[in-house]
């Protein structure tokens, strides 16, 4: 399962994940991003805390092997750092996209990619642009599978 974690490019990554690589014949991929629901959001950040918003969505729902992809322009968000760490506790495979020289995810997350940059606009916009390549390569990786 790919997991996406953070804004409205997760709830994107996560649609083109499930749809964008689907082939005839193959199963699709479970994916889901945990920013697209607001009953879960408002009511942990309401009676747990803002930190764990993503965490305690993932309890119960990631295994090892599973995929957590973690968005975040500084790398410092406190909710997707927990989220990370989590994940790492469950075993399942991390990576980050950031900008602004990393934050905490860089040194927390199994992969990754760090953008130069510190505009949030231009970082979230290679963030969406990534989201694509990723499901080209899965959805290319899918393919060469079935031969």
């Amino acid at each position: 399962m790919f997991l996406t974690v953070a804004n409205p490019t997760a709830s994107h990554m996560a649609r083109d994940l499930r749809i964008g690589t689907a082939l005839r014949g193959k199963p699709r991929l479970r994916t889901c991003s945990l920013a697209d629901n607001v009953a879960f959001i408002t009511s942990l950040a309401n009676d747990v805390n803002y930190e764990s918003i993503f965490t305690e969505q993932l309890i119960g729902q990631i295994e090892p092997g599973d995929v957590l992809i973690a968005i975040s322009c500084s790398g410092n968000s406190a909710n997707v750092v927990r989220a990370v760490e989590y994940a790492n506790e469950c075993g399942a495979s991390t990576v980050g996209l950031t900008g602004f020289g990393g934050g905490k995810l860089l040194e927390l997350c199994d992969r990754c990619i760090v953008l130069s940059s510190c505009d949030y606009g231009q970082v979230e916009d290679v963030h969406l642009s990534l989201g694509h390549i990723f499901s080209c390569m899965v959805k290319a990786r899918i393919e060469k599978e079935t031969v």
